[in-house]
């Protein structure tokens, strides 16, 4: 049986990013792209990643944080809405 290349999971779950631009994600909270606030995304969480999709586009994608309720945010990010 040959190798296909790296395994690639993830858990993905809808969530609704909130309206100051952020989602929970394993009970940490990471930010969001501003056209995500309010609306539903797809949260990828990968084993070093999490990836937040809005439709097929990722509007954020940030190391995994160890530990609980930690914030990870993406620097010059400001939430508009």
């Amino acid at each position: 049986m040959e190798l296909r290349g790296p395994f690639d999971g993830f858990v993905e779950k809808a969530v609704r990013a909130s309206t100051t631009c952020l989602i929970m994600a394993d009970h940490n909270r990471y930010s969001v792209d501003a056209r995500a606030a309010g609306r539903m995304v797809l949260v990828r969480s990968h084993a070093e990643r999490i990836v937040v999709l809005l439709g097929d586009e990722a509007v954020a994608d940030h190391p995994r944080t160890s530990g609980v309720t930690r914030s990870s945010t993406i620097p010059g990010i400001i939430c508009r809405y």
